[in-house]
């Protein structure tokens, strides 16, 4: 019992710590962020929950893997902002929770369990997963159901029962119904139980679990999210992206991803992803399918879906320094390379994979640096943190007094990173415990970078938001007063771009009005009705018409809350509740 004291301690210690720091992040955030992709999946739980009539949203639609959790918080409260903090609850749950299968992963590389769990609690404060604690997405429970898959793939490695066929077929296709970029992991694991079920049928009646929940989740999908947009699905985005692929962009999004896989888990995702590659080529040498096989085929699949993205981005000339390294989607799957990685730097790891860790970490570092770095533009450009996780802890432009994205001191940290782990332990000092060390020095790294990250650039990015939409407090008190009011949403002068400027306040108080209806007009095209309408501060087409303000919004957008001739006009002008004070109008 003794010798179990110091992994235990270590254990509470590295969990309290994991938790702290998702906490950290997770505490201020009061409200969406973002009202495309947050509110996608917050409204299509309120759809299934039965709270609210059907919204009309801007952007993308997003699949209801992440959205069945949330349905309780729309059964519990109605109020959006309660639901939001629910959900925000959840993800940081998740968050945290990635430690327990991460640690028992870790223990099937070989790690004893003081290092397993320092290395499972690196892996989960790195700040590629706990900066997705700051928003409602689905990102943390992404990552827990990856890390859930890769044990039920090692379950299913040591022992191919139809049981332990039938959990990876499980998780995994759960995972394709909560985002599509994870469906290679399900397409994957399906080939494997095929391969090995031609040899024992029994597994093969496993196949029947991916039809039970993939067929189910996307004809739910379908019903659910097509009333809500007016745009194709991802799927028919996707495959047109697939078939117009630029070859240069396509190179570009490949490297640019790779050299994020080096710098920003500090070389542990590329080590990892070495070794794991080398396994994977043996197991093809002996043609059998095994749990390396698996990874990496989980890997290319997710790495191709993500360049099909970028490549399509970096063709439309999208002036994003952020795409010329993007993170977002690996990351999903590299904090499990990033633990196989540590595992590897230990004692018995050979040389010839040591050595073989700095050749490619030199080499894609300088493919970035000569063919990528030029490309990034100088002008006009912007970044979203959470599509770079991993290198947000560096000063970026636009918001410290950086000229250029971070790329130089990134490459440097992690190289350092690599040739000192190298050193360490082929050098095998007395008394050194590298697996041990390694992982301390890990999680103290990631730890910092977290800290780091959230108030060097995820905060001085979104606090403006913060400050947004409190125009709803204006609209909450003009309904409280007159429940009866009409109330709609004008589009007039806002941006048609997927998900761009200022279409978020379309979905935004459209959210913010739940369980009411918000119709959606535009008063170029169509004569304002009703009472009270949200428009442009500035409002020409319904001046004409007699509207007169209530209220502006504050911060980043433009929105203002009118009030159209009638009785609720006349009591709002009675009462000095206007803009302009004024008078009841003369009708």
């Amino acid at each position: 019992m003794r010798g179990d004291r110091p992994a235990l301690l270590t254990a509470v210690v590295a969990i309290a710590a994991v938790a702290g720091l998702h906490l950290n992040s997770a505490w201020g955030s009061t409200q969406p962020i973002f009202f495309t992709d947050e509110i996608g999946y917050l409204f299509n739980a309120e759809i299934m929950a039965g709270v609210g009539l059907t919204p009309s949203l801007t952007g993308g639609s997003y699949y209801l893997g992440w959205s069945v959790l949330l349905v309780p918080l729309w059964w519990v409260t109605q109020d959006p902002q309660n639901v939001y903090l629910g959900a925000m609850v959840l993800s940081v749950l998740c968050g945290v929770a990635v430690v327990v299968p991460a640690y028992l992963v870790a223990r099937r590389l070989g790690l004893s369990p003081l290092a397993g769990i320092l290395a499972a609690a690196a892996v989960s404060v790195a700040p590629s997963r706990t900066v997705m604690s700051n928003f409602a997405l689905a990102e943390n429970f992404i990552a827990l159901l990856v890390a859930v898959s890769a044990l039920a793939a090692f379950r299913f490695a040591e022992r191919a029962s139809l049981g332990r066929a039938a959990v990876l077929l499980g998780v995994t296709s759960y995972l394709a119904i909560t985002h599509a970029r994870l469906s290679p992991l399900a397409i994957a694991a399906g080939l494997w139980v095929v391969m090995l079920g031609l040899r024992r049928l029994p597994l093969l009646w496993a196949l029947l679990v991916p039809v039970a929940v993939v067929v189910p989740g996307m004809l739910a999908y379908r019903a659910i999210v097509a009333p809500m947009y007016e745009t194709a699905g991802r799927e028919e985005r996707g495959l047109g992206r697939l078939l117009s692929l630029d070859p240069a962009a396509a190179l570009t999004a490949t490297f640019g991803q790779l050299w994020y896989v080096f710098a920003a888990w500090f070389g542990f995702a590329l080590l990892g992803l070495i070794w794991v590659a080398m396994r994977a080529v043996g197991e093809a040498r002996e043609r059998r399918i095994g749990i390396a096989l698996w990874a990496a085929a989980s890997f290319v699949g997710v790495l191709g879906i993500s360049v099909v993205w970028i490549a399509g981005a970096l063709e439309r000339g999208d002036p994003r320094y952020d795409l010329y390294a993007y993170g977002r989607y690996l990351d999903s799957v590299l904090f499990l390379f990033a633990l196989v990685g540590i595992s590897r730097v230990r004692r018995g790891a050979t040389r010839r994979l040591l050595l073989g860790w700095l050749v490619p970490s030199v080499l894609v570092t300088a493919i970035f640096f000569i063919f990528i770095v030029p490309q990034v533009p100088t002008a006009g450009a912007w970044f979203g943190p959470n599509s770079v996780p991993g290198i947000i802890q560096w000063e970026w432009p636009l918001l410290t007094a950086a000229t250029s994205p971070p790329w130089i001191p990134a490459s440097s940290a992690a190289l350092f990173v690599v040739v000192a782990a190298i050193a360490a332990t082929i050098e095998r000092m007395p008394a050194t415990r590298p697996a041990v060390l390694v992982a301390t020095m890990a999680l103290l790294a990631f730890s910092v970078s977290s800290v780091a990250a959230e108030s060097r650039s995820i905060r001085p990015s979104y606090d403006a938001w913060y400050e947004s939409f409190t125009l709803r407090h204006a609209v909450e008190a003009a309904l409280a007063r007159y429940p009866d009011a009409e109330i709609a949403f004008d589009d007039v002068r806002l941006s048609d771009s997927l998900g761009g400027a200022d279409t978020v306040s379309h979905n935004a108080y459209q959210y913010w009005l739940v369980p009411r209806q918000l119709p959606v007009f535009d008063s170029a095209e169509d004569d304002p009705v009703g009472d009270l309408v949200i428009s442009r501060k500035e409002w020409p087409q319904g001046e004409a018409v007699g509207a007169r303000k209530v209220a502006d919004d504050t911060g980043l957008f433009d929105n203002a809350l009118w009030v159209l001739p009638g009785p609720v006009q006349d009591a709002l002008a009675a009462d000095g509740a206007l803009v302009d004070g004024g008078v009841p109008s003369d009708r």
